[in-house]
């Protein structure tokens, strides 16, 4: 159960006026008549509780008309200023709990019929007695369930898969424009995309880059750096330290010294007396 404050209560000319004291126990005095269905009165026991001896708080709330005293009764007692103008009454809530507990009632009274009925059949005949019949809207909604629920097929978990990497990409990259794009560029690189593991490790090396730390304009959309296979791609690091980084040609020692220029005149003795050499 709930109390009702209109929503504008907080403008309203006597609330302006009043201390947040008051406006407190005006909203914890709504409560408790909620609570107890008392239309809005407020006994002097109910007045203890709330106010915890505050008089001047009580006097407060009378001076600018948000509780009313009570004059009907011998006792001193208060009342809510138009509660019932906003609250339901404490008999029409009874009323209809009243009436829920009779729909219930019945129901309960009904599923234990049919239930009784199954069980007495089979006692009758020295069958084992069956287990509870389920309730005609269970079998229903059972019903709906099966036929409406649909069966993955392999395509469209290995689909559900994917898109569950892409969402691992996309978390890590750092450039996060043109998600639509980047999903559409995904499923088309599939055949050539790597695994996870190894696209996210080349995506880390690139992040680690100095050239995208430092300078995010370089850094391409999703889209365009998975369409290109931006995981096999170098940072300009690598490519410094691979130009840096000895030739192997140069370490491999020479067989033969160079030649001293006396052996190169006999080879050119040599090549005069050849035939292709005279005139």
């Amino acid at each position: 159960m709930y109390a009702r404050l209109d929503d504008a209560f907080y403008g309203h000319g006597k609330v302006l006026n009043a201390s947040f004291e008051a406006l407190g126990l005006y909203a914890v005095a709504l409560s408790y008549c909620a609570q107890q269905l008392t239309d809005g009165a407020l006994s002097a026991g109910a007045l203890g509780l709330l106010a915890r001896g505050r008089r001047d708080i009580v006097d407060e709330l009378v001076a600018l008309g948000l509780w009313e005293r009570d004059l009907t009764t011998d006792s001193v007692t208060y009342r809510v200023h138009d509660y019932l103008d906003v609250n339901r009454s404490g008999a029409q809530i009874r009323r209809e709990r009243h009436a829920t507990a009779q729909r219930v009632a019945q129901h309960r009274m009904h599923q234990g019929n049919a239930v009784s009925n199954t069980v007495g059949n089979a006692e009758c005949t020295g069958l084992e007695k069956p287990a509870r019949a389920p309730s005609r809207a269970l079998r229903q909604n059972l019903k709906k369930s099966t036929l409406t629920t649909p069966r993955l097929s392999a395509d469209a978990t290995s689909k559900r898969n994917a898109d569950a990497d892409f969402g691992a990409f996309w978390v890590q990259y750092p450039r996060k424009v043109g998600k639509p794009e980047a999903h559409k560029a995904w499923r088309q690189v599939a055949e050539a995309r790597p695994p996870l593991a190894t696209l996210l490790a080349g995506l880390d090396r690139q992040r680690c880059g100095e050239q995208w730390r430092e300078s995010p304009r370089f850094i391409p959309h999703p889209a365009t750096w998975l369409r290109r296979h931006g995981w096999l791609d170098e940072t300009p690091e690598q490519i410094v330290a691979a130009k840096r980084a000895p030739s192997p040609v140069a370490n491999i020692p020479n067989e033969k010294p160079l030649r001293t220029a006396g052996e190169v005149a006999n080879v050119a003795e040599i090549l005069d007396v050849l035939p292709w050499r005279r005139k």
